[in-house]
């Protein structure tokens, strides 16, 4: 993202993923500064300053995908915008990239970063930082590359609404209601390459086989059939949780009202939760080379009672988001059947 490749110079990566996370539904609303920047409407799958007629439609906002975005005047509760295209400092990418020791590569990288731009820049490059995502928004940027995979030149974003009836005859009153004021959100271009989703999609197709999902494919299906599974193609995530290596007990102990606690504890104290994150594009047709389907999820781990502490503590375990995907999508396309404990 931040061109180490050409020693740091020149990067415009930043700007270039700003520009394609628009193309897959984020950052709606966000060119100027609002308080929904990021949102979308669940009803009909718009953006949040959608107008017709100088009406504001009727909607439902959920969170959906936030990118490269940053407070107005650097105020966390102020409303978002669009962060505007600068260009990067080359020698404080290069010193945070190299972190404390000034050695790449080494367990430090990217840690100590200095700049108000850069640590902003390079906090949301891992996911962290004002970056913001919900499992509807990312599987709403995997059905963007689902259909540019399939070919399909238009898309229209998630939405629950099918379709508008309106009752009454033509004229029998002069006001209007709100719904009958504007229709559905239209179809807009998918502006992702048929190839590179092809080639995407094609190298998430090993995830199951091979990569982060594979115990989860396997407490859902046997280890050769997860080899063999060419028809669902997805990622896992896992972010920061810094209480892998605490039972609850200790937890409890540290965090306790009164308890002297130093910087690093007092990380483990915060709202960090202990998430687990896998979305997937899938097939439902035996045959059918098209993706038809996509699921997200993301579900929270639990404690183990008998140890204290967390499930997959070290990032080690099967997925359980992974799970939950694919028994849903193994069922979906029927290729799961009956009741697995």
């Amino acid at each position: 993202m931040f061109c180490s490749d050409q020693g740091f110079v020149h990067c415009e990566r930043p700007w270039r993923i700003q520009t394609m996370a628009a193309a897959f539904g984020w950052n709606g609303g966000c060119a100027t500064p609002r308080d929904d920047c990021g949102k979308r409407d669940l009803l009909f799958g718009r953006a949040v300053d959608a107008e017709a007629e100088g009406v504001a439609p009727l909607a439902t906002l959920v969170p959906y995908g936030r990118l490269l975005a940053e407070p107005l005047g650097g105020k966390i509760e102020a409303p978002f915008r669009l962060r505007p295209v600068t260009a990067l400092d080359t020698g404080k990418v290069r010193a945070c990239a190299a972190g404390a020791d000034g050695q790449r590569p080494s367990r430090d990288d990217w840690e100590k970063c200095r700049g108000g731009n850069v640590v902003d820049i390079v906090a949301e490059g891992w996911g962290q930082g004002h970056a913001r995502a919900s499992a509807l928004g990312v599987a709403g940027m995997m059905a963007s590359l689902a259909a540019a995979a399939n070919g399909q030149l238009e898309l229209r974003q998630p939405h629950l609404v099918r379709g508008l009836h309106g009752v009454g005859s033509e004229g029998s009153s002069s006001l209007q209601s709100a719904v009958s004021r504007f229709g559905l959100a239209d179809a807009g271009p998918n502006l992702l390459s048929r190839d590179v989703a092809e080639v995407i999609l094609s190298g998430l197709s090993y995830g199951h086989r091979v990569g982060t999902s594979r115990l989860a494919c396997e407490q859902v299906f046997d280890a050769q059939r997860c080899k063999d599974i060419d028809w669902i193609a997805g990622k896992t995530g896992t972010p920061t949780f810094p209480n892998d290596d605490r039972s609850l007990d200790e937890l409890w102990r540290l965090c306790g009202r009164g308890a002297a606690r130093t910087r690093a504890e007092q990380a483990a104290c915060g709202p960090l939760r202990p998430y687990k994150w896998y979305v997937a594009a899938y097939r439902t047709e035996r045959g059918d080379p098209r993706w038809t389907k996509v699921i997200g999820v993301l579900t929270e781990r639990n404690w183990i009672r008998d140890t204290g502490r967390i499930h997959g503590a070290g990032d080690h375990g099967p997925n359980p988001a992974a799970e939950i995907a694919m028994q849903v999508a193994g069922r979906h396309a029927g290729f799961v059947t009956g009741y697995i404990q």
